[in-house]
């Protein structure tokens, strides 16, 4: 995977990517037919952030862990939440460790 160069952006250009981001991989999610589909929309959602200086704690943050989150948005059952998280935190760690 290549190396990841971060950038900071302004709070305007911030809160615009932020949207864009969230509604890019709800709808990415919610259309994704397999676990391979869910990973490569959960991977572009993980670097697209990293790309923005996001840490990853913000990063779960917005995935699982506000309400309603990325995945109260994509699915109303806790089982489809728990397993989704399962796979972003399988994801971020590969990412994180260069085994992406």
């Amino acid at each position: 995977m290549a190396r990841i160069e971060p950038v900071i952006l302004d709070d305007d250009a911030f809160g615009a990517f932020l949207a864009a981001m969230l509604r890019k991989t709800i709808d990415g999610l919610r259309a994704a037919g397999d676990e391979a589909a869910e990973r490569q929309v959960i991977d572009a959602y993980i670097t697209g952030c990293l790309g923005v200086s996001m840490s990853p704690m913000e990063i779960h943050d917005y995935f699982s862990i506000s309400t309603p989150g990325v995945v109260g948005e994509v699915s109303q059952s806790f089982e489809k939440q728990d397993a989704l998280d399962a796979l972003f935190q399988r994801r971020m760690r590969a990412i994180l460790s260069g085994n992406g």
